[in-house]
């Protein structure tokens, strides 16, 4: 493959990968990611660690909300505080956190026919355009996982 080819293939591939997972996520219903996944569980620290050590609030709005791209589950804001609607937030998290996940070793099949060293350049792209977004789903979810314990208990 020439070069020329490959930039060409990679230009256009990757960012249709992106899209075409998201938007394939997007189109899933919803019952598919409302099930507990052990992965996909919050541990109790990531809250503080994500909040005083990431600082994900400072940033998290500068990164794009795909779901909004594709007519699906806006998570930009929270626009209301109902059980029902804060647990369907908490199950586009992990949607979107799927999403991202599957986004990584997608375009790292890109380096495969890409030569050195630019191979390396995929494969850092791929964690460093998927691993932030990762990062808020789960800071959102811990979020919501303890607005949600709260309500709850309000609601006893």
């Amino acid at each position: 493959m020439s070069n020329l080819t490959i930039i060409l293939i990679n230009a256009i591939g990757i960012p249709c990968t992106h899209l075409a997972i998201s938007c394939l996520c997007t189109r899933l219903p919803l019952k598919y990611f409302s099930k507990p996944r052990i992965f996909l569980k919050t541990a109790r620290w990531e809250s503080h660690f994500y909040k005083h050590f990431l600082r994900v609030h400072r940033w998290k709005h500068l990164l794009p909300d795909g779901g909004a791209w594709f007519a699906g589950f806006k998570k930009s804001t929270l626009s209301h505080h109902s059980s029902q609607y804060l647990e369907r937030f908490l199950f586009e998290t992990q949607r979107s956190e799927i999403c991202h996940w599957l986004q990584m070793p997608a375009i790292a099949t890109f380096a495969l026919w890409t030569p050195a060293p630019w191979h390396l350049v995929i494969l850092v792209y791929a964690i460093a355009s998927n691993l932030p977004s990762i990062i808020i789903q789960r800071y959102n979810r811990a979020r919501l996982n303890n607005l949600l314990l709260r309500l709850r208990g309000q609601d006893r």
